[in-house]
């Protein structure tokens, strides 16, 4: 049986551009989990209501996975048609083009909230 996996790499890129916030945030409260594992959840979901199903196998391996250690997320599945079905669907790009920047935001919010958390507000001047 073939392995597929799907690494999501806009959420690296997303940490390179958030720099050391996100441990800044794991270090000063409990936000880090949430933020990353909401995230990977609603790609997941989307990618779930994007898949074509004929019999419902493939979208029944569609697994989300959460690597704090790394701050990295990925949806894998270990369906050997998965990536033909890609290939002539487009539901894994459908998610990366239409979902993934609105996850992004959703993320920074999520991270910008917590930091305040964290800092309290900024007083004015």
């Amino acid at each position: 049986m073939t392995d597929i996996s799907l690494e999501l790499k806009g959420l690296k890129d997303l940490n390179k551009r958030l720099g050391h916030l996100t441990d800044i945030v794991s270090e000063g409260s409990d936000t880090h989990e949430p933020i990353l594992s909401d995230a990977i959840l609603q790609l997941h979901r989307f990618m779930s209501n994007v898949v074509p199903v004929d019999t419902g196998r493939l979208k029944n391996s569609l697994h989300p996975f959460v690597d704090l250690s790394s701050s990295a997320a990925d949806i894998s599945t270990n369906v050997e048609y998965a990536l033909p079905v890609e290939f002539r669907t487009g539901y894994v790009q459908r998610t990366v083009d239409d979902e993934l920047p609105l996850v992004t935001e959703r993320m920074l919010e999520a991270t910008g909230e917590a930091i305040v958390g964290v800092f309290g507000k900024k007083k004015k001047r």
